[in-house]
Parts: structure tokens; C-alpha cells; sequence
């Protein structure tokens, strides 16, 4: 054993030592600690991480992962696929799911793949688990499916519901979303209404457009569609800033109501709007999506789609639970679609009558969209 294993070997006897939960020294402290540099430290770090040891959280740190128990965890062990590029997001899934499954007798245990990787691949996954729950933010294919088809357990993929595939899903109805959106602008009075694509294009992000602009145009108001052509991996708050310093520069931006495909866009609208001496929500009125917990301390107070990730893990574990009762139900197909709800903040104008929020309905002539509930 050289030098390097040596001390990929201290890192893990030292976060083994410590209780789940606990606070894991960063890695400027191990790197003192050890004597050795940023590098070797972080791989160290990256290893565990994939080995299911640690986990992150944007913003708080890193700590040990939750004990595998089974003596305490009596409905075995849940594993949670996520991206190792974390987010607020994906923080408040694994929050979600953690509280969910530990009440619900289960360990849930976080393990990472590569989010540059657009495909599930055979190491990505868990050797041992009693069920996988997947969130996979790229759009899924035959090839992905093949892969977790094989596993001997309950698989559930959660942020998307293919179509076709005989997958087990849970997901939100982003399309039921967008229209929530669009429904609230028009019911305060909005005619020049616009909407910013700032995630890359896939099958959750059009939905929500789809949503928000067929509501609009059933109501006779056609939205303006603004793309950043944000591609993966880059920044959709950097993004929208870019873009809609652009269209205020050139004049050519003429709305006062504007729908962001994700919150971290509307933050980034919302720097350019004070860069461009634009006053929200009196000159524009904005709404975002995902209802991070950072929506409450943007400057004004975010208005935001909130996905209600709390129901997702109550649906996950239901089939998950269907499953070992009947492994026929493995192959079904069973696809659950999450209402969202709309949280009005200061980023939003009232009406004069005071509405907050008119209950949404469908209209005649409003279509389902490509995901439908199962």
C-alpha cells in the first residue's frame, strides 16, 4: 500500500468514526490534517462519496450518511441515484426523501453518478439495495431503461414519466404547472405576457412551456418565448442574466409578466431588472419554478411552482411497496403525476379586488400533455 491509499484509508477510518449526520472536516482541514494536497484530498472525497459514505449539501457542508441499520430500518434499505453536480434542488429532494423514508421505516441511502454522463450506466448503481429511486434530469431512453431493467429490486425514476417504456415513475405535472402560471398572470389583469426557457430543453422543461402557452392561447394571448439556449452544465441563472440584459439593452422587451422555467433563471432576470432600473413586480411581475428554499430570501421575495416533493416520496414509496407485494407491478409501467401548487410572493403584483390566486381549472380545449397520469 503506497503513500496515496495510505491516506484515502485515514479519510474513511476518520468519517467511520464519526455518528451519522455528523459534519465531515473540510477539505482545506483534511488537507492540513493529512499533509497532503487539495487534490489527493478530494479524491479521497469523491470515493466515499460514491461509495455511499458521505453525502453533500449545497450550502451546509458534508456529513456522514445515514447508518445502513437494517435491525433499525426494518423495510431494508432505499438508494437514492442523484447528480454529483448538486443543486438547492436536488438538496431539498434528498431532505424530502430522507424525512419520508426514515418515518416510514427504511434507510434511505444517496449514492452519485457523473451528471456530464447522459446515460445510466452499470456502475452508477448500487450493489446492494432493497429499491432505487432515480432522478434523472436528462431525457430518458431505451438504453437507460435496458440497465435498470436488470436490477433484482423495485426501480422508481422520479422528475420524468417516459412514455412506452414500462417504467415505475413519479413526477410532477410540469405541464398543469406552467398553466397554474400562466392562469395567474391573466387573472391579474396581464396581457403582455412572456416566458424564459433556462434550463436545457427536456421533457419537464417543455412541458412547462407547452402548459403555459396553450393556457394563454386558448385565452387568445400568444406569449412571448424567450430561449437562452442554455445547454447542460452551464448556469441558468448566468444565463438569464445574459439574455435578458440583452433584450433590455435593445429595447425589444415589452412584457410585464414573466414566467422562469426554474428559480435560479428568475434569479438571474431579476439581477438584470435592477441592473436595467426595472422595479419588480411594479414594471414586471415574475414568476419561477421549483420553489427552492432560497425563493423566500431573494430580493423581492420569489413567487414560484412549487413541486410538492414531500407527495412524491409518499407516491415513490407506495410503488415501491406495490412492488414487493407483487413483482408483476415492476414491469406496469405505474406513473404518478404530482400536482403543484403556486406560492405568491412579493415578486408578484395583486388586482385591485385583492385576488392572491384563482383555483386553476382546466378549460374546454385545454389538451393533456405528453405525460399523462396513469
Amino acid at each position: 500500500m503506497d503513500k496515496y491509499d495510505n491516506i484515502i484509508k485515514e479519510c474513511r477510518d476518520l468519517v467511520e468514526s464519526l455518528p451519522p449526520g455528523a459534519t465531515v472536516p473540510s477539505v482545506r482541514r483534511l488537507m492540513k490534517r493529512f499533509g497532503v494536497s487539495q487534490l489527493v484530498i478530494t479524491q479521497a472525497m469523491n470515493e466515499m462519496k460514491k461509495a455511499g459514505l458521505i453525502v453533500s449539501q449545497v450550502g451546509r457542508g458534508t456529513f456522514k450518511a445515514p447508518a445502513d441499520n437494517r435491525e433499525n430500518c426494518p423495510n431494508g434499505v432505499v438508494s437514492l441515484l442523484l447528480p454529483d453536480w448538486q443543486s438547492s434542488f436536488t438538496a431539498a429532494i434528498l431532505t424530502e426523501f430522507a424525512r419520508h423514508f426514515t418515518a416510514s421505516g427504511y434507510t434511505l441511502k444517496p449514492c452519485y453518478h457523473n451528471y456530464g454522463i447522459e446515460r445510466v450506466t452499470p456502475e452508477m448503481l448500487p450493489a446492494e439495495s432493497d429499491a432505487l429511486i432515480v432522478y434523472w434530469h436528462w431525457d430518458f431512453d431505451l438504453n437507460t431503461w435496458e440497465h435498470l431493467a436488470r436490477l433484482d429490486y423495485p426501480v422508481v425514476l422520479i422528475n420524468s414519466a417516459p412514455q412506452g417504456l414500462g417504467i415505475n415513475a413519479v413526477s410532477t405535472d410540469n405541464e398543469l404547472g406552467g398553466a397554474m402560471a400562466a392562469g395567474h398572470f391573466l387573472n391579474n389583469g396581464h396581457t403582455k405576457i412572456g416566458m424564459m426557457l433556462t434550463q436545457p430543453q427536456l421533457d419537464s422543461t417543455v412541458s412547462r412551456r407547452n402548459g403555459f402557452a396553450k393556457y394563454l392561447m386558448v385565452n387568445g394571448i400568444t406569449p412571448l418565448i424567450i430561449d437562452c439556449n442554455t445547454r447542460p452544465g452551464e448556469q441558468s441563472s448566468a444565463r438569464a442574466y445574459e439574455k435578458m440584459m440583452q433584450l433590455g439593452r435593445s429595447g425589444t422587451f415589452d412584457c410585464t409578466a414573466l414566467f422562469c422555467d426554474s428559480d435560479l433563471g428568475a434569479l438571474g432576470v431579476m439581477r438584470a431588472c435592477h441592473e436595467l432600473e426595472l422595479s419588480v413586480p411594479n414594471d414586471l411581475c415574475i414568476i419561477g419554478f421549483d420553489n427552492i428554499p432560497e425563493c423566500g430570501f431573494f430580493h423581492p421575495a420569489l413567487s414560484s411552482i412549487d413541486q410538492n416533493l414531500g407527495e412524491w416520496a409518499v407516491a415513490a414509496e407506495k410503488i415501491i411497496h406495490a412492488c414487493r407485494n407483487d413483482p408483476q407491478v415492476r414491469r406496469t409501467g405505474r406513473q404518478t403525476l404530482i400536482a403543484p401548487s403556486l406560492v405568491l410572493r412579493e415578486s408578484t403584483r395583486r388586482s385591485a379586488a385583492g385576488e392572491t390566486v384563482i383555483p386553476w381549472k382546466r378549460p374546454e380545449g385545454f389538451p393533456h400533455g405528453n405525460i399523462a397520469a396513469r
